[in-house]
């Protein structure tokens, strides 16, 4: 179990600080909110949750399997409804310098559904996963 001590700063900032390791994230609010879009929206750290339990993930397969994990570049696009305000999709997009076979792929899907963030999420919230070769 962790905690989250959260501290609103004014002006449509916060501070979350993680009381066991002391690490702290600024946040603030959205332009599309009226606020100056300075750090991470609190949606934003929605997407970059997923992203990072993906890639937490991402990390143990590509060790088992003999794929260098530092070569993934993972990119998560957020949609935002209008009414209500609300995210609509996350758009995970996972690129590698090779093609990666069918059941590599499968195997990422896989890992994608099992996140335990992907699992905390609205399931109205669609989840997308796209793949891509980089081309160096």
């Amino acid at each position: 179990m962790s905690d989250i001590k959260i501290k609103i700063l004014g002006n449509g900032f916060c501070e979350a600080t993680h009381e066991e390791f002391g690490e702290k994230v600024k946040t603030s609010i959205s332009p599309i909110f009226g606020g100056k879009g300075e750090n991470f929206s609190s949606t934003d750290l929605v997407a970059a949750a997923l992203g990072t339990c993906v890639a937490s993930s991402l990390e143990g397969f590509a060790k088992r399997s003999d794929l260098n994990f530092n070569e993934f570049e993972i990119m998560v696009e957020k949609e935002l409804s209008d009414s209500p305000k609300r995210i609509s999709a996350l758009k995970i997009e996972i690129a590698y310098p090779k093609k990666l076979d069918d059941k590599t792929l499968l195997k990422i899907i896989r890992i994608i559904n099992s996140c335990p963030v992907r699992k905390s999420l609205n399931p109205e919230i669609i989840v997308e996963s796209r793949f891509r070769e980089i081309k160096k």
